[in-house]
């Protein structure tokens, strides 16, 4: 048996019918699927949804993991080295706008930089801004190799970019700012002392 609603061009299967009627039963409502018109069924699914979108759904967790991808035309302006990173960044513990308890592991993996690697940072600002950086990661002195470790709260520098502020010390701006895709790795060499590889952490 087929119910259409009356606003989708799809068809739902009956069982999906009382799936709504189910949700709309916990939430004191009722759904009619006797045999009373299609008109009626209709009708009746199209107000369940609506009344299930009114009274709330659930919202999503905020973010832990974050990633990304490192490339000389991310930086502003570009630069020409051929060099390639990815960074990986995990929240440990309190994963909520909290400063108790709260560290971030990360893994960055590196190669084909014009020269050995001076330092490496998460710095603020969107896609396209330059920012000063809020935290500085330990960078091997090397064209390519892996840089891992945790850093808390007490790590994080004063820093902006565009428009976007986080204050020393606080991991609620830090990540407000990734997860709102308003930071970036980066990766200097003496020949690109202000960054030669780039890419934004964007939430997983």
């Amino acid at each position: 048996m087929k119910i259409r609603a009356p606003l989708d061009p799809e068809y739902f299967d009956l069982c999906q019918a009382e799936i709504f009627a189910a949700g709309a039963h916990s939430k004191g409502l009722t759904l009619d699927l006797s045999s009373k018109g299609a008109a009626m069924r209709r009708i009746g699914i199209v107000a369940v949804i609506v009344a299930l979108a009114a009274c709330g759904g659930s919202s999503s967790a905020p973010a832990t993991h974050f990633a990304s991808t490192l490339s000389a035309v991310n930086e502003s302006p570009a630069t020409t080295s051929s060099g390639t990173a990815t960074a990986s960044y995990t929240v440990i513990g309190s994963v909520g706008y909290t400063n108790t308890g709260a560290n971030i592991s990360y893994a960055i993996t590196f190669s084909g930089l014009t020269a050995p690697a001076s330092a490496a940072q998460i710095q603020v600002g969107a896609a396209g801004t330059n920012g000063t950086a809020a935290i500085s990661l330990n960078a091997p002195a090397a064209m390519s190799g892996t840089i891992t470790g945790t850093f808390s709260a007490v790590n994080i520098q004063a820093a902006s970019g565009g428009g976007v502020n986080v204050g020393a010390g606080s991991m609620d701006d830090l990540l407000a700012a990734m997860r709102a895709g308003n930071t970036y790795t980066n990766i200097t060499t003496s020949g690109s002392v202000n960054g030669e590889i780039r890419g934004q952490n964007q939430p997983q």
